[in-house]
C-alpha cells in the first residue's frame, strides 16, 4: 500500500542523526525515504511536488527530527505541512516526532507522545519503529528499555493527560482503556516487578459505563471503554522521566 514504511524529515544541520537512524531501519528490511539515497531519482524533479506526495502519501509514518533548525527551515517545514494534512484525514497515528530540544512544533499538540533523542540512543528509537511498524507494541523490545519505560511510553500514547499526574509523582491514578488495548495494558502491568507498579482491571465496576470517577484519565482510542486502577510506588518514578 505504502512505498515507504519511513519518511524521514529533518533540518541539514541534524542530518548526521537522520542518517544513523535511516542505516539501522535499513539493515532491519524496512523501506525508507531518505533523501541521499534518492539523488538520482530526485534530480530535475520538482521537489515541491515530489516531497507532497511522499510525506503526505506514500509514507506508512512520518519522522520529523523536532528541532529549532527544523522551525528554521523551509523544506523541513513544507514535509511537515504535508504530514499533517495526512494525519489530519486519518484516524491512526501517522507522525512519530523524535525531540532533540524543546522545540515545539506548530500544529501539533502538546499531548503528541515524543521520544527524546536526549535520553534515547538512535538504536532504541531504531527498534521502537520497527516495532511500530509491526504493530507488536507488548513483544520483545531493545535491552535497555526497561518495562516501566514500556509502559511510560504506551500511557504516553493512550492515556497521555496522565502525564500530568506521574510529572506530580501521584501514586493512584484511575485511566480509561478501550477494550481494544486493555490486554496490552494489562501485559505490560502483569510484567512490571508488584513492589514498582501494580495495576487492576476494573472491568467497568463503575456505575457509568467505564467513563469511571472524577478525576479519571481518558483514553486517545475510541470507544468501548473499561477502566485501570494502577499505583505507582517510588521506584518507578525514579526510572522514567518525569
Amino acid at each position: 500500500m505504502y512505498e515507504y514504511d519511513f519518511a524521514l524529515s529533518f533540518a541539514g544541520e541534524d542530518r548526521d542523526k537522520a542518517e544513523k537512524l535511516a542505516s539501522m531501519l535499513k539493515k532491519e528490511g524496512a523501506t525508507v525515504f531518505y533523501d541521499m539515497d534518492f539523488q538520482a531519482e530526485l534530480w530535475g524533479k520538482d521537489l515541491y511536488q515530489t516531497f507532497q506526495e511522499i510525506y503526505g502519501k506514500k509514507s506508512k509514518f512520518f519522522i520529523p527530527f523536532v528541532s529549532k533548525n527544523y522551525l528554521a527551515n523551509n523544506w523541513p517545514k513544507h514535509e511537515l505541512k504535508q504530514a499533517q494534512a495526512r494525519d489530519f484525514k486519518s484516524d491512526e497515528e501517522y507522525i512519530l516526532p523524535l525531540r532533540l530540544d524543546d522545540t515545539s512544533l506548530p500544529g501539533l499538540n502538546e499531548t503528541t507522545g515524543y521520544v527524546d533523542l536526549r535520553i534515547f540512543s538512535i538504536e532504541t528509537v531504531a527498534r521502537l519503529c520497527l516495532e511500530k511498524l509491526s504493530g507488536n507494541l507488548v513483544g520483545p523490545m531493545n535491552p535497555d528499555i526497561s518495562k516501566e519505560m514500556r509502559l511510560y511510553f504506551w500511557l504516553k500514547e493512550h492515556n497521555p493527560e496522565c502525564l500530568t499526574a506521574l510529572r506530580a509523582r501521584q501514586q493512584n491514578i484511575v485511566i480509561r482503556v478501550s477494550t481494544g488495548k486493555a490486554r496490552e495494558l494489562k501485559g505490560l502491568l502483569e510484567g512490571i516487578d508488584p513492589n514498582v507498579c501494580q495495576g487492576r482491571d476494573m472491568h467497568n465496576m463503575f456505575m457509568n459505563g467505564g467513563f469511571g470517577p472524577a478525576g479519571c484519565f481518558p483514553s486517545n482510542d475510541p470507544e468501548p471503554h473499561t477502566t485501570f486502577n494502577i499505583v505507582f510506588l517510588s521506584d518507578f518514578f525514579n526510572q522514567i522521566p518525569v
